[in-house]
């Protein structure tokens, strides 16, 4: 496991091109709540210029968006947990175009899944749901699906979750398609199930995970206020949104079978 990136402001989805750039999403800071003009959330193309496997060095970062909606729960709504949320999930198409979702709270009444063109500029808006976190293709890359809705012509519900055994309300967090089978994966908030195999540990607060083209794993970490004193493993730290990738999950040749 390496950090790609560090001094991100709360990092979520992550698209990674054929060819290695790496498109990233920031839900900003959730600061300056009344004033839009002061609003941080972030989407970011990012080229290993040098080669040396890292996003960090000078002008390798092409900032394409810079003044998505960005809140705080906890100044915005009082829930009492510094949880910062905007920008939220990528999807790269085989054709250049990027899909990204926002979550904007109901702040700003914009709609939450854009379409960015393979250049940089928006183009189509195709859905209005102000809480949609993790979003992903179809095998065929035709079909748009959210934790809550599938996007054709129209919306539609195509699941609800009933409470869990212990209780607990199910919250779905983030989703993915078998492209064998077309099965449509979904994480719950809590879950607990059978044991997992546990990939990484000591992570702070990961909130996407993402699988390129070579197989590696990658992982955005970092949430609430940027900065923020937190415990961590070794003392007292802050808050750092990174990008962290674990090499060799799959092998190349697994992944391009799979796609």
């Amino acid at each position: 496991m390496e950090i790609i990136l560090t001094g991100l402001e709360n990092p979520r989805g992550v698209a990674v091109s054929m060819t290695g750039e790496l498109y990233v999403a920031e839900a900003g800071t959730g600061l300056h709540l009344l004033d839009p003009t002061k609003w941080d959330g972030k989407l970011t193309k990012f080229t290993d210029l040098n080669g040396d496997g890292d996003f960090e060095d000078e002008a390798e970062a092409e900032r394409w968006f810079s003044h998505f909606t960005t809140y705080n729960g906890f100044s915005a709504y009082g829930t009492g947990r510094d949880e910062v949320s905007g920008p939220s999930d990528l999807l790269l198409h085989k054709d250049g175009r990027l899909f990204l979702s926002v979550d904007d709270g109901g702040l700003s009444n914009s709609l939450a899944l854009h379409v960015i063109s393979p250049d940089g500029r928006i183009g189509l808006t195709l859905a209005d749901r102000n809480n949609m976190n993790g979003i992903a293709f179809d095998r065929d890359q035709q079909k748009k699906f959210a934790v809550e809705i599938s996007f054709t012509a129209e919306f539609r519900d195509i699941v609800v979750f009933p409470l869990l055994d212990s209780g607990q309300q199910a919250v779905p967090a983030g989703l993915a398609v078998n492209p064998r089978t077309g099965d449509l994966l979904v994480t719950l908030y809590p879950a607990d199930g059978c044991p997992p195999r546990v990939l990484a540990s000591g992570l702070d607060a990961p909130t996407n995970i993402t699988i390129g083209h070579d197989g590696s794993l990658y992982i955005s970490v970092g949430q609430g206020t940027p900065g923020r004193p937190i415990p961590g493993p070794d003392g007292i730290t802050q808050i750092r949104g990174e990008i962290l990738r674990i090499t060799n999950f799959l092998s190349r040749d697994a992944v391009e079978m799979e796609q």
